[in-house]
């Protein structure tokens, strides 16, 4: 069933036999080879969402699409940058600054975790050390910055699988010396706090449930020690560590 233009029910074959006036006016205004048209068949998202999402497989469609919605700022912006989102990541602290001018000396500008890293992370690591054991169980030793993941490369990038193996293995030799380990580096970044359920906790007025996320590849019994490495090692945090950590130091220090 359908409503149509009296407010009344009508049986939906009607519907689909005549032509919809503002589909009609979208194909005259767009005229596109390949061009699809969908109305809500999805369901649940609204009439914009799917026409852009269907239009979506087909990137000189969805491109001239998109452009005909933005700004003339969005649009400069997209044409430097395209449909690459690590590319309106990484360049839109710098794309502030340029808009600023002659400010930039006064401001200073940071995404909401860059600003957690150099205000907030950074100038308190024994604050994060501590927090990361008594949270976690994870003692990390006081050598090196903790830092962030970089923006486009895996947490992971340039260390050698084998490397953590072994890692593993000497957390506890009696219980994974015969561990065989077939884990990606991709799987093995992907471990990180689970912050979905520490912020469900809270908001429920339940204990802290402060726990991990991981594949279902790997091992519970190797999540810990992976991510010690991770910390202790190559001292990076992803980019949802960054928010949870940011969170437990301004609680516990200010």
């Amino acid at each position: 069933m359908w409503i149509n233009k009296q407010g009344h029910l009508s049986k939906m074959s009607k519907y689909w036999g005549k032509p919809v006036p503002h589909i009609e006016n979208m194909r005259q205004r767009f005229c596109i080879d390949n061009f699809c048209i969908c109305t809500q068949s999805l369901g649940g998202r609204t009439f914009e969402d799917e026409f852009l999402l269907e239009n979506m497989k087909n990137h000189g469609v969805a491109e001239t699409i998109f452009k005909k919605a933005l700004s003339k700022t969005i649009a400069e912006y997209y044409n430097k940058y395209g449909f690459n989102i690590f590319s309106w990541i990484d360049h839109k602290v710098d794309e502030i600054k340029r808009r600023l001018d002659n400010f930039t000396d006064y401001i200073e500008v940071y995404t909401i975790h860059g600003f957690i890293i150099e205000n907030i992370i950074k100038p308190f690591q024994d604050d994060l050390r501590t927090i990361m054991e008594s949270d976690f169980g994870i003692n990390v030793n006081n050598r090196g910055i903790i830092s962030s993941q970089i923006e486009g490369l895996g947490i992971l990038h340039g260390i050698n699988k084998d490397d953590i193996y072994d890692f593993i293995k000497k957390t506890n030799p009696t219980e994974f010396a015969n561990d065989e380990f077939y884990y990606s580096k991709k799987v093995m970044g992907e471990v990180e706090i689970d912050n979905s359920a520490f912020l469900t906790s809270l908001t429920n007025e339940l204990p802290r449930q402060m726990k991990f996320k991981a594949s279902q590849k790997v091992e519970k019994r190797h999540i810990i020690p992976l991510k010690k490495y991770i910390w202790s090692v190559v001292k990076k945090l992803t980019h949802n560590e960054i928010l949870y950590f940011g969170y437990r130091l301004i609680f516990a220090i200010f």
